[in-house]
């Protein structure tokens, strides 16, 4: 992600494409009307408007740092959602699926998401992390709102996976 106030590596663009340049402005403008960027114009002396983006409080949600915790992190979800055993259960078999009725992931692999996660290694690790990042970017929004933890000692996680949220 650029640094606050930084250009498009347009130039250093690793492609043949003649419209990359153009396609990326595009692209971080859409993530600028979303929030994710912002964006503020500078006037060059010869005229030219030079576009400058910067990490908007909401994009912080979708960028890994180094050595970063993955926990409260979108990412996290978008890797899940791009894993080869999901990108067919989650893209290109939604539409159909949705019209047929059921669940999707028994429909398309013949086993609960479970059932697949614990069939595949790499898909659990993603899916793990996914669920504990999206868990932690709820969690003190639940905390705050819901009064029912209030005057409790202790606290049973027995929904399943690895209780991160309550850590």
């Amino acid at each position: 992600m650029p640094a606050p106030g930084s250009r498009p590596p347009r130039a250093k663009l690793p492609t043949q494409n003649p419209d990359a340049a153009s396609m990326l402005g595009r692209m971080m403008d859409l993530l600028t009307s979303h929030s994710v960027l912002t964006c503020s114009v500078k006037s060059e002396k010869d005229g030219k408007v030079e576009k400058l983006y910067g990490l908007a409080p909401a994009g912080k949600y979708f960028v890994i740092k180094k050595n970063q915790a993955t926990e409260g992190n979108m990412a996290v979800i978008l890797k899940f959602s791009n894993h080869p055993a999901t990108k067919d259960l989650l893209f290109i078999t939604c539409r159909m699926e949705s019209l047929k009725g059921g669940d999707f992931c028994e429909n398309v692999y013949g086993m609960t998401i479970y059932q697949l996660t614990k069939s595949n290694p790499s898909l659990n690790g993603a899916f793990n992390k996914a669920m504990a990042g999206y868990a932690a970017i709820f969690k003190e929004k639940i905390i705050e709102k819901y009064k029912g933890f209030e005057g409790l000692t202790s606290l049973v996680d027995v929904g399943g996976g690895n209780g991160k949220i309550w850590e």
